[in-house]
């Protein structure tokens, strides 16, 4: 309801009043259909391999119930350094389809 207030009720994709982000991930204009590629690529990577690292038994893995907050933290600096892109979108379950 608030947002077919906040846009007139003309819900769109781009514009002054779009409310189509609040749904959804969108690339940023500048962002080429390769480079989104490659970010997305690097930014699962990189979420999958500290999780694997994290989890290792071998690797000396986070102390006691600090895990889920280590996992966090990685989600977060992962999104402030790739986020700008494509939306903070690293999930490799909406990338690689069922």
């Amino acid at each position: 309801r608030s947002c077919a207030r906040a846009s007139g009720g003309n819900l769109t994709v781009t514009g002054a009043k779009a409310t189509a982000g609040i749904f959804a991930t969108y690339p940023a204009p500048y962002l080429s259909l390769m480079g989104g590629f490659v970010d997305q690529v690097i930014g699962t990577a990189m979420l999958l391999l500290c999780l694997m690292a994290l989890s290792d038994q071998k690797n000396k893995p986070a102390v006691g119930s600090s895990g889920p907050l280590t996992v966090g933290l990685v989600v977060v600096l992962i999104g402030m350094s790739l986020g700008s892109n494509s939306g903070y979108a690293i999930n490799p379950t909406r990338d690689i389809a069922p």
